[in-house]
């Protein structure tokens, strides 16, 4: 392969930290073929909320037997105490029971109820009666089986760096060591033959590889934009502050610029980085011209970072039509919730905005007549240990995670659930972490099914799939 090559993976990254860098909304997919801007029949939407840090699954999907709530409160007085304080109580009296059928074994849990909103229809626990919403248990990377003695002794094969942010991140999204760059949020979407589209994938807010693999590359927005502080106004927003609106020579100099018109340069990083630019912008005035002349929503979002996010989100979806793309994979990422400390205090009001956003989204997208082509799932580094460490958590391993749409098999749990005894085999032999139950790969597998893919291409893109039993964990219609 020549260094000229367009195709050259290392070639495009480097032009994607570049483009980064200037803070343009781009995708760095050098030598695709851009969308023709026609509208195009809906297709199927995976949206990615990914809550960077850890939500403790613990304290979210909450037992409601009494003898089962007593051992949670034994591992962690401290915790339940301060959401006492708080206001967020997970006392019994204040949670929201969910139905769940005959797959608990007449075991009772409940969610929060900021986190639940059980008087709004949009809300979570609604959509779970209704049989939108699905919990799935004990969800983590694992290239294998894992029990608990296997993990003691180290006699099966781990994912990398186990408890470590970055690496927990990567084995999530991209199923290999950070610095991996390949996700399978991309992946699918190339499998899909949806690529070729800028617009294909959208990255809102996050930092991870979930939507990249060669040759795809996302559109990149920044959950605080708003439809007029995209391309050269946010580029001038960021480095010439207060002058973006007033300045128009100024703003006429750097557009003519960024769009290469006043030069052609000699070196070949520099005129990639510069047709880069051009094509930043150009996409940038594409998505901001199919936002406004998509019909608005009626919603009010909440203007917190996961409503912003989940805003802009249920707008692409009800502009891909206009920008020329069907299927698509969105990733919305927020922080937050590595609570090694006050997480009584801190998490409530987290989960809160969950439960905002997601009630907000729903109506958005029911609205727009879309809400039986969109699954929305949540992901995370990993859960937090179940014992505390004074007023909070440390990294943990398995979590509890919440799918949520009109084609969802909703109304129940899917998975395991732990006990509470840090001693059971529920759990490593060392600060309670809990031993996933289910893989990354069969999740993924499960909403790639739905996604349209056939099982030779998931094969291909999901390494690990092959260790386990059972693939589809049936949360998908």
């Amino acid at each position: 392969m020549t260094f000229d090559d367009h195709h050259d993976p290392a070639r495009r990254r480097v032009l994607g930290l570049g483009a980064a860098a200037l803070g343009i909304a781009a995708s760095t997919a050098v030598g695709l073929p851009r969308a023709a801007g026609a509208a195009s029949a809906a297709g199927k939407t995976l949206v990615c909320l990914y809550l960077y840090g850890g939500m403790d699954c613990h304290d979210t999907l909450i037992p409601m037997d009494r003898s089962e709530h007593d051992a949670l409160r034994a591992q962690r007085p401290g915790i339940l105490a301060a959401h006492d304080a708080a206001g967020t109580s997970r006392e019994i009296a204040s949670l929201s029971e969910l139905s769940i059928s005959s797959t608990t074994g007449g075991r009772r849990f409940g969610l929060p109820d900021n986190l639940a909103r059980p008087a709004d229809e949009h809300g979570i626990a609604r959509m779970f009666e209704r049989g939108e919403a699905a919990w799935l248990g004990s969800i983590g990377p694992l290239v294998e089986p894992v029990s608990r003695s296997a993990f003691s002794q180290r006699s099966v094969r781990l994912p990398s760096r186990l408890f470590s942010h970055n690496d927990q991140q990567a084995s999530w999204t991209t199923f290999g060591a950070e610095g991996s760059t390949q996700g399978w949020g991309g992946q699918f979407v190339r499998a899909a033959g949806a690529g070729a589209s800028p617009f294909a994938t959208v990255n809102i807010g996050g930092v991870l590889a979930y939507l990249q693999a060669d040759p795809v590359s996302p559109f990149v927005l920044d959950s605080r934009s708003t439809s007029s502080g995209r391309g050269i106004d946010r580029f001038m927003a960021g480095k010439f502050a207060g002058r973006e609106k007033s300045d128009t020579g100024l703003r006429e100099i750097l557009e003519r610029h960024l769009r290469h018109g006043s030069h052609v340069p000699d070196n070949l990083f520099a005129r990639d980085l510069s047709a880069l630019h051009a094509r930043g912008i150009a996409d940038s005035e594409t998505y901001d011209t199919a936002i406004a002349a998509s019909v608005a929503t009626s919603v009010g979002f909440p203007d917190t970072r996961v409503g912003a996010g989940l805003e802009l989100a249920a707008r692409t979806i009800a502009a891909s039509g206009r920008l020329g793309t069907a299927s698509q994979i969105l990733m919305v990422g927020v922080g937050g919730f590595d609570t090694h400390a006050d997480q009584g205090a801190r998490l409530g009001a987290l989960q809160g905005q969950i439960g905002e956003a997601v009630a907000a989204f729903r109506a958005a997208t029911v609205e727009a007549g879309r809400w039986n082509d969109v699954t929305l799932f949540s992901a995370a580094d990993f859960g937090r240990t179940l014992n505390e460490n004074g007023s909070g958590t440390d990294h943990g391993w398995g979590g509890h995670h919440f799918v949520m749409g009109g084609s969802v098999r909703g109304g129940d749990l899917y998975g395991a659930l732990p006990d509470y005894d840090v001693r059971s085999e529920a759990f490593t032999d060392d600060r309670g972490r809990l031993i996933p139950t289910a893989s990354v790969d069969q999740y993924a597998y499960t909403l790639g099914r739905w996604f349209g893919l056939s099982d030779s291409d998931l094969g291909a893109v999901l390494p690990n799939i092959g260790n386990f039993a059972e693939r589809d964990l049936g949360f998908m219609g």
